[in-house]
């Protein structure tokens, strides 16, 4: 059984313990980039944030993974956003069932030094679409849970529990 998944995720990222570091977000752009490797990544230059694919216990992955940069934009309201994508076409094996994971996701390079305890709010948003042609097994982010695990529900109950 093959697990296919297409998201598309538009992260609108900025935090107020690094804002002056967004201020010099467009000084120089990153061209589009396709990250396939276990752990590929790609540092936003002028930018708090890195890019990355990393695929746990890839060595016993059947299928592959990749996750695409398109660029940084400036939203209708200001904010910088992180545009990419991820495709994972990976074969279900019984005998590594649950052990190799792919993911895919933005997060940042700069002022890791602050405590969590001093981080009064985290502003953030976020956009996807998800497509999929079979069941799969996954994790997505809805609100209020941060991380919110899902095993083999189908593309609409997805969009139901989301919302």
């Amino acid at each position: 059984m093959v697990f296919f998944r297409q998201s598309l995720a538009l992260a609108a990222l900025f935090l107020t313990h690094t804002a002056s570091a967004l201020n010099d977000l467009s000084s120089r752009a990153q061209s589009s980039t396709d990250l396939c490797g276990d752990y590929a990544n790609l540092i936003l230059p002028n930018t708090p944030w890195i890019v990355y694919n990393m695929l746990y216990n890839a060595a016993r992955i059947v299928g592959t993974q990749c996750t695409n940069y398109d660029g940084v934009t400036t939203s209708d309201i200001g904010t910088k956003e992180v545009l990419w994508s991820s495709v994972t076409n990976i074969d279900y094996v019984e005998s590594t069932n649950n052990v190799p994971k792919g993911y895919s996701f933005v997060g940042l390079t700069q002022n890791l030094e602050t405590k969590l305890s001093v981080i009064e709010s985290i502003p953030a948003a976020y956009s996807w679409t998800r497509t999929n042609t079979t069941d799969f097994k996954g994790a997505i982010p809805p609100v209020p849970n941060p991380m919110f695990y899902i095993d083999h529900l189908s593309e609409q109950e997805i969009f139901a529990s989301t919302l």
